[in-house]
């Protein structure tokens, strides 16, 4: 895993801040390393656009371990769409370097796969530059707000010689008093139109990248993950899908 980096506050913030013992040693580093290596259960709100501009929400329950691996996570509603989920409920499980074990339930049949890597949020192995923003309230808890960035090359693979950067923008919410994430908003919209481009220069009608810029400028292409943090290293009961 890469180093996360904090951009230093000038003396003046700290002393109004108060850089007391509740302050984690590390800092914002520490509390975002910490996470990945940690246990916990989530709510995952995904939200995009379809075809057509209109809002699509997917609200997703989750929980962790770490070591060995195992996540299972479910659908918990979906909003603004006819189309039915691939599956309903997932459950990972990896232990060592093998392979791991990927069984889903769909509507009517539990199928069975395998994977090589785990999924982490956004943000996870990148180099990010954190800047103490502002104190805002989540669920009650007062919370200290970093904001991040960073950019995630599309394109440019064997179909499209075209590369483009996308901007992914984060805010990380660390609880104030506790010193721990409790929630990750991650802006997609930029990432959503970038690969909305490199599409309609690969798909059937082949594209111009300026003339695929500028249907991409008359979509709607707003998306963002809201990632909430619950029970950080409490007992985990892992609920397990079998084959």
């Amino acid at each position: 895993m890469r180093k996360i980096i904090i951009v230093g506050m000038c003396l003046a913030t700290l002393l109004v801040s108060g850089c007391g013992s509740s302050r984690k040693e590390g800092g914002i580093e520490s509390i975002v390393n910490d996470f990945y290596e940690g246990n916990y259960e989530y709510e995952l709100k995904r939200t995009t656009a379809s075809e057509k501009g209109e809002e699509i929400v997917v609200v997703y329950e989750g929980k962790v371990i770490a070591s060995p691996y195992e996540e299972y996570v479910k659908v918990k509603e979906m909003t603004g769409s006819d189309e039915s989920m691939l599956w309903t409920e997932c459950y990972y499980s990896k232990k060592g370097f093998l392979g791991g074990k990927l069984v889903m339930q769909t509507a009517d049949q539990v199928a069975y796969q395998s994977f090589f890597k785990r999924d982490y949020p956004y943000g996870y192995g990148e180099k990010l530059e954190f800047v103490l923003e502002r104190e805002e309230e989540v669920d009650g808890t007062e919370c200290e707000v970093y904001k991040t960035e960073y950019t995630q090359k599309v394109g440019g693979g064997l179909r499209s010689k075209e590369s483009l950067e996308a901007v992914i923008t984060q805010e990380y919410y660390v609880d104030k008093e506790e010193q721990r994430l409790v929630m990750i908003y991650t802006d997609l919209e930029d990432l959503y139109r970038k690969n909305a481009i490199v599409n309609s220069m690969i798909g059937d009608e082949g594209l111009t990248l300026e003339r695929a810029k500028k249907r991409a400028e008359g979509e709607n292409h707003k998306a963002s993950e809201t990632l909430k943090i619950y029970n950080y290293n409490g007992k985990i009961e892992m609920t397990v899908l079998e084959p």
